[in-house]
């Protein structure tokens, strides 16, 4: 399954949910396992870096949720 944005800056793949999924945020693209967290990135295209996560990537950072486990968001 495939979801786009509308101005196609975002793009969530699943493939299988017991394998995990992609995330492409303005063409960086993230890759989680099946327990939602990272487990790295495809090389970040220009004006992103190779970051451990989106929030310390320039490119992505302006998508960032800041909340990447299953655990429950801070308030």
């Amino acid at each position: 399954m495939r979801l786009v944005s509308r101005d196609r800056s975002m793009l969530l793949s699943i493939t299988e949910p017991a394998l995990g999924f992609t995330l492409s945020l303005a063409g960086h693209v993230w890759l989680f396992n099946y327990r939602l967290e990272i487990v790295g990135s495809v090389l970040p295209p220009p004006g992103h870096t190779n970051a451990r996560t989106p929030d310390g990537c320039p490119g992505c950072v302006d998508f960032s949720i800041r909340t990447y486990t299953n655990e429950e968001p801070r308030r």
